[in-house]
């Protein structure tokens, strides 16, 4: 079902009904899509955005009770670190594992069962918590919410068309906005109030919420439906078999653009595990704000984020219908706005000096810009793959991506300890990530066109040379 009707000239069948794609055929029998909105699409867009809203979750949680789980514990902030890096040493593995998966279970039940394990991973924090138990629940919560973001945007995508795919994957990645706004502050009184265990325990409840909630509104859109014709969460089919579909698959991941786009938003992901593990414990330790004001200001980078995210998603789908370049809205603007958040990160320390506040802010917009660039590098690189490849290839991206989470908490860590005071380590910290994030955007700027390595219009023009 569309949500408004399509105008049809008199006379004039539909084509692609079947697929959910409508068209409308002009008089000189050259067809223009008329891309609307299928029924559904935005109630199926607010249960994608919890889900990623309760991931997000499940990740600060940690970061947000740092010093009392250090304090009880007795952590180094380099064990600490290393705790938090944890979360993504089968994170990567994860994803590449579920990308197989993709292709042959529908996505639906996908996104069901991992959001069923990250709430059963919680539980047991709450009831024996230790370094242990913390250990596991970090490993395992990271193996099970892997494959989270390849997977809600292949299903976003497939209730959108390329050019509407921007802001899709910006409310997607909203997800780590919205949390640390909203789902922060809860989690923070209730570490404050009846104690940290229990900010796990309520994260377990929401979680088993949302299933239910997915159990019953959940569906795959009309748009995951591959050029061939294969029903979503099917084994796709290829005019040249199997082996074809290995080498649309290639071509997909072995082009400059996916490279490019992988050297920008790898440093800048290793900033967001970050911000996400080590925020609050810089607020108190690094710029004195007191724990009640940590928490509450944990979600003021992801204010900006979101405002940016939005409006570059919506903003790069819009300059594509007006006919600007692919290299430009998908590729410059990205890497470019990346770089830019880069070099504020790299100068935090010279605004801390000034006053925390001017700190604070310059910590906003770096994030806020660096973070803009990774939806809309997801867009990209979805609109590189062949259809039924998407899920595939925006999996290995993202693994490949966010890698950078197993080295960057852990090596903060690292900074912190080894500083003359905490604030020292931190100010060490942000300049070394900060001044990488501008190196490889700027390489990536360079390496970016979405066109050029799109295989789709490769698979066109073999077939019109054949």
């Amino acid at each position: 079902m569309i949500r408004r009707g399509v105008v049809r000239p008199e006379g004039k069948d539909m084509a692609g009904k079947d697929a959910g794609l409508p068209t409308v055929q002009s008089g000189n029998s050259q067809s223009s899509e008329i891309q609307l909105t299928p029924r559904g699409a935005w109630g199926v867009m607010a249960l994608l955005m919890a889900f990623m809203v309760i991931n997000y979750g499940d990740r600060a949680v940690l970061a947000l009770a740092a010093r009392p789980v250090m304090s009880e514990l007795g952590l180094s902030a380099q064990q600490y670190g290393l705790i938090s890096s944890s979360f993504f040493f089968l994170f990567s593995l994860s994803a590449v594992a579920m990308a197989y998966l993709a292709t042959r279970v529908a996505l639906k039940w996908l996104l069901l069962i991992l959001a069923a394990l990250w709430a059963l991973t919680q539980v047991p924090v709450f009831f024996a918590a230790g370094v242990t138990t913390l250990f596991a629940n970090r490993i395992i919560l990271g193996a099970a919410e892997g494959p989270a973001g390849p997977l809600a945007n292949s299903m976003a995508h497939s209730w959108f068309p390329p050019e509407r795919r921007g802001l899709p994957s910006a409310l997607i990645s909203s997800g780590a906005s919205l949390a640390k706004i909203f789902l922060a502050p809860i989690l923070t009184l209730l570490i404050l109030g009846p104690g940290w265990r229990y900010a796990f325990l309520a994260l377990a409840a929401l979680g088993l919420v949302w299933t239910l909630g997915w159990m019953i509104k959940g569906r795959t859109g009309p748009y995951a439906t591959s050029s061939s014709g294969t029903a979503p969460g099917k084994r796709s089919t290829h005019a040249g078999g199997p082996a074809t579909a290995r080498e649309t698959f290639r071509w997909a991941v072995c082009n400059r653009t996916f490279a490019g786009l992988l050297l920008a938003t790898f440093p800048m992901y290793g900033l967001t595990t970050v911000v996400i593990s080590w925020m609050p414990a810089y607020l108190e330790s690094g710029l004195g704000f007191s724990p009640m004001q940590a928490g509450f200001l944990y979600g003021l980078p992801s204010i900006a984020a979101l405002a940016l995210m939005l409006g570059a998603g919506d903003g790069t789908d819009r300059l594509l219908r007006c006919g600007i370049s692919p290299r430009v809205a998908r590729g410059l603007v990205p890497t470019l706005a990346i770089c830019l958040g880069g070099a504020m990160v790299a100068l935090l320390p010279v605004a801390a000096a000034e006053h925390r506040w001017a700190a604070v802010v310059l910590l906003m917009a770096g994030y806020g810009f660096g973070t803009l660039g990774i939806p809309v590098s997801y867009a990209a690189i979805g609109t590189l793959a062949e259809p039924s490849q998407r899920s595939s290839v925006l999996s290995l991206f993202i693994a490949m991506q966010t890698f950078s989470g197993v080295i960057a908490p852990w090596l903060t860590g690292v900074f912190v300890d080894a500083g003359d005071t905490q604030a020292d380590g931190y100010n060490t910290a942000f300049v070394v990530i900060g001044s990488t994030i501008v190196v490889a955007a700027a390489v990536g700027a360079l390496l970016v066109d979405p066109t050029r390595d799109d295989v789709v219009a490769r698979l066109r023009r073999r077939a019109g040379a054949s």
